[in-house]
């Protein structure tokens, strides 16, 4: 049997974004820093009941970038180099046997360069735009960026249109059938499990508070990570780790 554990949307960088303890500065809002440091817990905690695993996957959005449409007001650092060294040192902390990774947007890790890349080779691990990744017999296939919903209903419907055209890619002998389609991105969870396949947008490990959700998005948010396995005959199970509790309570007047 082999195990596998999906990360995306780390956002190191970001004041909620996941932060190992040495980056943690407790300067102007202990509150935050207490925030960022129940998350990182939570993520240690939650990874090591898994043990050591076979295969671990950051699939995109490992820095948060320069944050230039806040200019940088949202940001413990703005120095990308910095950011990459952030995520490399929580990587570190994973057991797995082999690390992989997929590129995130141009916005957070770099439209001229791939500030991923520095990760990557932190980590002596492979870095990909798709990532196809065979696993007892079936094809997991890692993109980050996936189309989003406002609209309940309609957050599986990106999802499954990424699996038809595989099948489709598929078809032409091009790319590989898959049997689990992985996407990231929008920052909620939804599994599509058929029998047919499994296709999954995964949780993000970036926490709640960003101007841009908290200011323009009214979708609820998942934070967390998901987690398979592959038995030694190809049968797949997952299970997916999300982080609930209150973000804010109404003020009274």
């Amino acid at each position: 049997m082999k195990k596998i554990l999906v990360f995306s949307d780390t956002h190191c960088g970001h004041y909620v974004g996941l932060t190992p303890p040495k980056w943690n500065p407790r300067r102007d809002n202990d509150d935050l820093a207490a925030y960022r440091e129940a998350l990182y817990d939570w993520v240690q905690a939650r990874t090591k009941s898994y043990g050591k695993v076979d295969v671990a996957i950051l699939n995109g959005d490992a820095v948060d970038g320069t944050g230039k449409k806040s200019g940088g007001t949202e940001q413990i650092t703005v120095d990308t180099n910095e950011q990459a060294f952030m995520c490399a040192d929580w990587m570190k902390t994973v057991k797995t046997k082999n690390w992989f990774m997929v590129y995130g947007t141009p916005y957070h890790t770099g439209d001229k360069n791939d500030v991923e890349d520095i990760i990557s080779q932190i980590m002596g691990c492979k870095i990909e735009s798709t990532l196809d990744l065979e696993v007892n017999g079936r094809v997991f296939n890692f993109k980050h960026k996936i189309g989003g919903s406002q609209i309940p209903h309609g957050r599986a419907t990106s999802l499954l249109r990424d699996k038809m055209w595989n099948q489709l890619w598929a078809a032409r002998g091009e790319y590989p059938l898959a049997d689990v389609i992985i996407r990231s991105h929008v920052h909620y969870n939804v599994v599509v499990d058929t029998p047919t396949g499994i296709s999954v947008i995964t949780p993000a490990l970036q926490g709640y508070g960003s101007k841009y959700g908290t200011r323009q998005v009214s979708g609820t948010v998942d934070y967390g990570f998901m987690y398979f396995e592959v038995t030694d005959k190809g049968d797949i199970t997952w299970t997916r780790e999300i982080l609930r509790g209150p973000r804010t309570v109404a003020l009274t007047v």
